[in-house]
């Protein structure tokens, strides 16, 4: 209500003072409406230059996820991997001290053999040459 009066006074005003200024009046108005308007605008390109800029980073963030994840799958395959021959080295480690025991059981063997000479268990030497 208060406003419908002051714009009342407002056009009782303009309509009783000078036509010419009236119309400058008016000029005013739409030039500070123009001046308003640009400025929104601009302020409008702003935020969608940022937005434009926020999005393109969040894309490459996205991107950049993507490449981390399959790194990661990858160093857990390879983690699989390195368990997987760890375990395998295990086991031929056993098998290598295994067999050097055999080694080392046959070798003792052999030393005793020969330090006994033929026959010294019973055994005769083999007939060469008749």
């Amino acid at each position: 209500m208060f406003f419908g009066m002051r714009a009342q006074r407002r056009r009782d005003r303009q309509s009783s003072e000078d036509p010419v200024a009236v119309e400058n009046a008016h000029e005013l108005t739409i030039a500070r409406w123009v001046e308003e308007g640009q400025r929104l605008f601009n302020v409008w390109q702003e935020r969608v230059a940022h937005m434009t800029e926020l999005q393109a980073r969040l894309d490459a963030m996205a991107q950049q996820m993507i490449q981390l994840r399959a790194q990661v799958s990858r160093i857990d395959d390879l983690r699989a991997e390195n368990l997987r021959l760890s375990q395998q080295g295990e086991v031929l480690l056993l098998e290598q001290e295994r067999l050097r025991s055999m080694l080392a059981r046959i070798g003792e063997l052999a030393q005793r053999a020969s330090e006994a000479g033929p026959g010294a268990a019973g055994e005769t030497a083999p007939d060469l040459g008749s």
